[in-house]
């Protein structure tokens, strides 16, 4: 059925939905499984022709809401903006191996400490500036490896 009013087929649209919820999350993901090649091969087609348009909209976005962008990396932690604060302030602003602030930039910003967690048991050790979480992560957070690392680089000079 065409409408001369857009808004009226948009609320059609969202009532059928609301009264057939389940009849809708079904038929979509029969669609999907049937069409997952066409579907796959139309977004790849989509993000390659809309790239730079994209990432301009993404990163105005994330000018305009800093905290959202925050909120969503804090999840993959299961922690709020307010732990993440919290971690912050008792680590006074700096990074729990070497002590020091943040460094690094990206795209000429300043970069916040990355969350640094177990990757077997999921659980929030602290606060890492990039290169102290890339040199555990180059170390494979291995206690033994990074002893050796640490009797290497203390012993003296044997040449």
């Amino acid at each position: 059925m065409a409408y001369k009013d857009k808004n009226k087929e948009a609320d059609n649209k969202r009532a059928y939905y609301l009264l057939h919820k389940e009849k809708v999350r079904l038929y979509n993901k029969a669609y999907y499984k049937s069409h997952k090649e066409e579907i796959s091969e139309w977004g790849k087609r989509y993000h390659q022709e809309h790239k730079e348009e994209r990432n301009k909209y993404t990163l105005e976005w994330r000018e305009r809401n800093p905290d959202s962008s925050r909120q969503a990396q804090m999840r993959k932690y299961d922690i709020t903006l307010e732990d993440y604060d919290n971690l912050l302030s008792i680590q006074g602003g700096v990074c729990a191996i070497c002590g020091k602030p943040e460094t690094s930039t990206q795209k000429g910003k300043a970069v916040c400490l990355s969350v640094d967690h177990d990757h077997s048991t999921s659980v929030v050790r602290g606060l890492l500036c990039y290169r102290c979480n890339a040199g555990i992560g180059m170390l494979m957070e291995d206690p033994e490896i990074i002893l050796s690392a640490y009797r290497y680089v203390t012993k003296s000079p044997s040449i």
